[in-house]
């Protein structure tokens, strides 16, 4: 069994449940190709592959150990006096949905079904054209209960997605913040409504689906579906063009694509690449890599680079700061068109855009190597 196989292995439910007694010895070659990915990792090489939300990371890192951990719910602590509090005043609640919610961008979207005696109730919405997060209960005869959706086979019991008012698909791909009680009923859940600079082309009216076939151990049907209001959010989102690089040393360049502005989040879009004349280095680095060593090196890319930034007014207050300040959805390492290209889009808690606003670029990091920057630039300039 290679580490593939096992890698395949443990993302296969059907195979977890019918093997789960039986003992799978490490493969003979595990330890050796361990160390080449240690060892690739600290020379700044990736497989080439697309890479997705840090949530993707955790999911394929953690398949088939504890699903519940990737596929978790949030749990309100005054859920059953005052529910709105989740979103306001909840400690695992980010600082982006606590301003939302301040600021009236909720909707009381009270909608339920019941089956074999069991209620899936949705409570509440907080809706902007970047993301969509939920409150939702599950009631037992009318009774808080804590058994939840079934999340061991979520591709087979639970569908979730957002689609327009013509039944079109936005987004059918859904992440909770990993933080459970189950003595407590009620849970959040959200969702990323776009991605890399499309706030403004989302549907005004979209709809929220909810499609369960088991709840606990018992099977039925819970199907829901909840419009949503993005009018009010739409029309105090904003989006700004930047279209600022820069080079490094070595040849990576960082550009700024946009900054967008909403009630639950402000998003800095960025792409990184290569130099030609680095991409050339690379690739000839990987093929004598592959030839004096193994053939799958010459699908390898370097690694992604880790940015260190924060963005100031001009005062040099920091606004934000990437490893401070960072919250959901994020998206960083998605694998661009080009040899060692990639999209990223990071946010952070909202911030005003009536302000003057710099980038500021302290260094960048692929694999052990880091390059001291010191590169500022203005991404916004406030309007009088």
């Amino acid at each position: 069994m290679t580490l593939d196989d096992l890698v395949k292995y443990l993302d296969d439910e059907a195979a977890q449940e019918k093997k789960s007694n039986e003992t799978y010895p490490l493969p003979d070659t595990f330890t050796s190709e361990v160390m080449t990915k240690i060892s690739l990792r600290k020379a700044g090489l990736s497989q080439q592959r697309n890479r997705g939300t840090m949530l993707r990371k955790i999911i394929v890192t953690a398949a088939g150990l504890f699903v519940a951990i990737s596929l978790g719910t949030v749990v309100s602590p005054a859920f059953a006096e005052y529910i709105s509090s989740l979103f306001k005043n909840g400690s695992y609640v980010d600082k982006g949905l606590q301003t939302a919610a301040e600021n009236g961008h909720v909707n009381d979207a009270v909608t339920e079904v019941t089956d074999q005696g069991i209620t899936l109730r949705v409570k509440e919405v907080m809706a902007d054209p970047m993301r969509l997060a939920f409150i939702y209960e599950i009631l037992k005869d009318g009774k808080p209960t804590d058994i939840d959706i079934n999340w061991l086979h979520p591709q087979e019991n639970t569908r979730i997605y957002v689609s327009d008012e013509a039944g079109n698909i936005i987004r059918d791909r859904f992440f909770t913040v990993v933080n459970a009680d189950a003595e407590r009923n009620g849970k959040l859940m959200q969702i990323n409504l776009n991605e890399f600079g499309k706030v403004k082309e989302i549907a005004s009216k979209p709809i929220l689906h909810m499609e369960v076939s088991q709840i606990g151990t018992v099977s039925g049907k819970w199907n829901l579906a909840v419009p949503i209001d993005l009018e009010k959010s739409k029309a105090v989102s904003k989006a700004y063009e930047i279209n600022q690089s820069f080079t490094s040393t070595d040849g990576r360049i960082i550009e700024l694509k946009q900054l967008e502005f909403t009630p639950s989040g402000t998003r800095l879009i960025y792409d990184t690449r290569l130099t030609e004349e680095s991409q050339k280095r690379w690739k000839a680095h990987l093929k004598q890599m592959a030839d004096n060593h193994d053939r799958r090196l010459e699908t390898y890319e370097p690694s992604f680079p880790i940015f260190a930034y924060q963005i100031v007014d001009d005062t040099d207050r920091v606004v934000a700061d990437v490893f401070k300040d960072i919250i959901r959805p994020s998206i960083s390492g998605e694998k661009g068109e080009e040899f060692g290209a990639s999209k990223n889009q990071d946010t952070f808690p909202p911030f005003s855009d009536q302000q003057n606003l710099f980038f500021v670029l302290k260094s960048i990091q692929v694999g052990d190597e880091v390059e001291e920057v010191n590169w500022k630039v203005q991404i916004l300039q406030k309007k009088h």
